[in-house]
């Protein structure tokens, strides 16, 4: 069975405005470069990518649509590198990050 999305969880607009609220104030913006960015896949043996950011050595979960904008960040196929294994999907990924020109 599905779960459902994020905005259907709460049972009133009250507890989703807060919920929003305390998201926007802990959440913070920053630009790095491309380079710089590392994928890894999970060592717990599930088959997923997390993102390294510089100064950072907490891996991220990136959400379907982060994923979508690294993939078109380097050019690479989002639904295409979805459907490989994460190991190979950040070797790609990785490699095209690593050999991004244009910021």
């Amino acid at each position: 069975m599905n779960s459902p999305a994020a905005d259907e969880r709460y049972l009133d607009l009250n507890t989703l405005f807060e919920s929003v609220c305390h998201r926007a104030d802990h959440s913070h913006t920053r630009t790095v470069e491309s380079r710089d960015v590392r994928l890894q896949v999970s060592a717990d043996g599930a088959d997923a990518l997390s993102v390294i950011l510089p100064g950072s050595d907490r891996p991220l979960a990136p959400t379907h649509w982060s994923f979508g904008q690294l993939c078109s960040l380097v050019g690479a196929p989002a639904g295409y590198l979805r459907d490989m294994p994460a190991k190979l999907a950040g070797i790609n990924l990785q490699y095209g990050l690593a050999h991004h020109r244009a910021e």
